[in-house]
């Protein structure tokens, strides 16, 4: 887990420091923060709390609260409300065991004492009645004068509902200082419980809940429960809370309305059921019953986020609209609802994050879009952060909206969402500009290298012209000389052909540049059409090559030629003229080096996706291991082609020469042409039974090459005091199997050229080491140092490595005594089938 939590960090830590390139994401999280402390965000962020609250699911009917309503244009047969007339409703809920009964009508001046009295006797006469007053000003409305003070205080609580700025309701109060002594300390003011807060404090008491202060709080209201003894606290709403940072009314004890969802939220009654004596009174019976007035023709609806139960057709009203509000009566029921069931059933009160909490969320959102916006580097980043970034804004809105439903905690989505858009947009678009810049500059380089590379092409063919033709011809002559056939006729007739070839470099070129899908060969003139198929154009090369008097053809007497079809549509016209030169230089070998060859077979072979060129001959086979420019030039095509090439020595005699590559465009004919030589990647050495895994962790094989070679009986190793091995990890899986065999052949040679040829070496020392990229394979000995300047086999391979790895390979005296054989080569940028870096020193010798 360490490593990946390392780098998990090392790539967060980068992705920053590359951020920081253009630091506008990091300003707009700053002024964000800056707008949301000053408020700017409020009405937004009110809004999205109103659609989070409209779109939860619907909730049950609560079981605790009932409203009855009074319909002003049929009460009384169409006349106005009169006391009466309410203190006989009154009496007839009282009479049925209600929990709390909370009277939300006002009452004005009447002249009808007696009935006025009996609607007073009523509050004196129960405790659980509720009414209402208004205590701000400017529409002040007392209770009803004929009850007491004490009354008054105990029974009555204000109505009054506080206006967000767009005109909407969405807190409600707990209780308030009354406005009328001190109005510079309101504190010193008598405390006053709204109406809802009393409806809902009378029926938890009848259920045994205590209203205290909470502990933690004092200012915070709380109830008491009484099996655990802990308390339930009423969320108060603070003016740093998101939407009302601006609002400077919130020093009064208030709380956001959790509404209950859906339109079926409380039991409705009218009060003509249940005068009529039908009512079923057992659904009133220990229940909070609000008693509220209404107009049926022209309902005064609060707006709020919640829907009003009387657009349910259930009670006749299917003319109102759902949504367009609540009355009254539905604002209170909601008020003491939310609070008996917070104590009761802890469903949850709004609450906001503590500030310090939201400035952190806000700033993470910021820092989150950065990131996001740099998350996928590919060719379809673009579309790729986006859909990401767009995925992560969901998520946020949703886990959201998730949060405030479950747990009743409102987090600052609005600003969360807005800077997580913001910035990741922001960066999607710098990084994309980079990256159009960045393929711009790619561009600019592949065209660039495309340059260099048809300039290496030219030169190419400028000098595989030179080598295949006029060399050729003058290593005849001089061949010649020294054999003594210095005859006129013959002298003539080559310096001829020679100046014929020389001059004939110039148009073949010509004519390549001009016909570039020929062929030219204006020595023999060869002019070969390359959108013919392959393995005619091959006969005709091979025709052409075998008219001309050379030597390895003059004693010919069995050849066999069979070119099989093949489709050749996926190699290009340049790739085309180099398997022509491929086999015209093969051909031509056999020729000029091949003396006294009987049998010449050349065969063009398809084998399921792949296509070999083989030329054989039984003449004196490789008589140097001096590597030519035509051998180089065939690796180049081999590595191009991705293919295999190979020219050996058969045992009983003659040579193979023979070149395999791939037809398939997926590559999957060249994976198994490689996969034997993957089965048999082995370093052996029958003579010592050394037999090697190269696909085993270099250096390890470095160390047991070592063990081995050190138990051998040499003069070299006989006196040996010190010997002292030393290799670091080169990440070989990098290298190809061939290059790690190479370099433990030279390892081995390196060691037996001490063994041999350095007899009273007393100290061997031998290293690898990796050292800013470059990797040092390191021979060091104390013995008689190098005493001939003939270049063995081993140094031959050697120089080989050197070229292959684009390394540097030294071999010297060493000052002390002794011989240092080294060898460095780069490992960081792959190359082919090893490491190059394109930084290497031209003397590494250095590092």
């Amino acid at each position: 887990m360490r490593p990946i939590i390392s780098s998990t960090l090392n790539e967060l830590k980068t992705r920053f420091q590359k951020s920081w390139e253009w630091r506008i994401g990091y300003v707009l999280i700053g002024s964000f923060l800056l707008a949301r402390g000053l408020g700017l965000f409020s009405s937004l962020e009110l809004v999205t709390l109103d659609f989070f609250l409209r779109h939860r699911p619907p909730e049950e009917e609560d079981q605790h609260v009932v409203i009855v309503l009074i319909d002003r244009t049929s009460s009384q047969d169409n006349q106005t409300m009169t006391d009466g007339y309410l203190a006989e409703l009154l009496e007839t809920i009282l009479s049925n065991d209600p929990a709390v009964v909370g009277f939300n009508i006002f009452r004005e001046e009447t002249t009808n004492k007696v009935e006025r009295l009996r609607l007073a006797h009523l509050f004196e006469k129960h405790e659980n009645l509720v009414g209402v007053q208004k205590i701000l000003p400017p529409n002040k409305i007392l209770p009803l004068a004929e009850v007491s003070d004490e009354i008054s205080n105990e029974q009555f609580g204000f109505n009054d509902v506080p206006i967000d700025q767009d005109g909407k309701v969405r807190r409600v109060f707990i209780g308030s200082y009354l406005p009328d002594n001190t109005p510079s300390n309101r504190k010193d003011n008598p405390f006053k419980f709204s109406f809802s807060f009393t409806i809902a404090e009378k029926y938890l008491a009848s259920k045994g809940y205590e209203l205290e202060n909470l502990p933690a709080d004092p200012e915070t209201p709380s109830f008491k429960v009484p099996e655990t003894g802990g308390f339930v606290g009423i969320t108060r709403l603070k003016p740093t809370f998101g939407g009302y940072v601006r609002d400077g009314d919130i020093s009064d004890i208030q709380t956001l309305l959790n509404f209950r969802s859906g339109t079926r939220t409380f039991d409705i009654f009218y009060a003509d059921g249940l005068l009529d004596k039908s009512f079923n009174f057992e659904r009133l019976k220990g229940k909070v019953v609000i008693v509220g007035a209404t107009d049926s023709l022209f309902p005064r609806f609060l707006p709020v986020s919640a829907s009003s139960n009387l657009g349910n057709k259930e009670y006749g009203y299917r003319q109102i609209l759902p949504r367009l509000g609540i009355t009254g009566a539905e604002l209170e029921a909601h008020a003491a609802s939310q609070i008996i069931n917070a104590v009761l059933n802890e469903r949850p009160l709004i609450e906001a994050t503590p500030r310090l909490v939201e400035i952190v969320l806000i700033m993470m959102a910021g820092v989150g879009g950065i990131l996001i916006s740099n998350a996928f580097q590919t060719a379809q980043a673009t579309i790729q952060n986006t859909l990401l970034l767009a995925s992560t804004i969901i998520i946020v809105i949703v886990s959201s909206y998730l949060t405030l439903y479950l747990t009743g905690i409102w987090l600052p989505v609005f600003p969360i969402s807005s800077i997580l858009a913001i910035t990741g947009i922001a960066y999607i678009a710098f990084y994309q500009s980079e990256r159009l810049s960045l393929t711009e500059s790619k561009k600019l380089e592949e065209d660039a290298q495309k340059l260099a590379e048809e300039r290496r092409n030219t030169i190419d063919q400028i000098f595989n012209s030179i080598h295949a033709g006029p060399l050729q011809t003058l290593a005849g002559l001089l061949r010649n000389v020294r054999d003594g056939k210095l005859e006129q006729t013959y002298l003539l007739e080559d310096l001829e052909f020679l100046n014929r070839e020389i001059r004939g470099i110039g148009e073949r070129l010509r004519q390549e540049a001009i016909e570039d899908v020929y062929f030219v060969d204006a020595r023999r003139d060869i002019k070969l059409d390359l959108n013919h198929p392959m393995h005619e154009v091959f006969y005709e090369i091979y025709n052409h090559c075998l008219q001309k008097e050379l030597p390895g053809f003059q004693n010919i007497k069995v050849r066999s030629v069979v070119f099989e079809s093949f489709d050749s549509n996926s190699l290009d016209i340049e790739t085309k003229k180099k398997l022509c030169w491929f086999l015209q230089e093969s051909l031509e070998n056999v020729g000029k080096h091949a003396l006294g060859t009987t049998r010449l077979f050349v065969t063009g072979k398809k084998d399921e996706e792949s296509y070999t060129i083989c030329i054989e001959d039984n003449g004196p086979g490789i008589c140097s291991s001096h590597i030519g420019e035509g051998t180089k030039f065939f690796h180049r095509l081999e590595k191009q082609l991705e293919g295999k090439f190979s020219r050996e020595s058969k045992p009983e005699r003659g040579t193979i020469c023979k070149l395999t590559w791939s037809l398939a465009d997926n590559k999957r004919a060249l994976q198994r042409l490689y996969q034997q030589e993957l089965e048999d990647a082995y370093f052996e050495d029958s003579r010592r039974n050394v037999k090697l895994d190269l696909k085993r962790p270099l250096h390890t094989l470095f160390y047991e090459i070592c063990h081995s070679y050190l138990q051998e009986d040499m003069p070299g190793f006989q006196s040996i005091e010190t010997c002292s091995f030393a290799f670091e990890p080169c990440q070989p899986s990098q290298l190809t199997l061939e290059i790690r065999r190479k370099l433990c052949t030279c390892l081995q040679a390196s060691l037996e050229n001490v063994g041999k040829h350095a007899p009273g070496t007393t100290r061997l020392i031998v290293t690898g080491t990796l050292l800013d990229g470059f990797y040092t394979l390191y021979v060091e000995d104390n013995g008689p140092g190098i005493v001939s300047s003939y270049t063995g086999e081993g140094t031959k391979l050697f120089y080989q490595l050197e070229e292959l790895l684009q390394g540097k390979f030294s071999r010297v005296v060493n000052p002390n005594g002794g011989t240092i054989c080294k060898l460095t080569w780069p490992l960081r940028k792959v190359h082919g089938g090893f490491i190059q870096d394109p930084g290497f020193r031209s003397d590494p010798l250095s590092l």
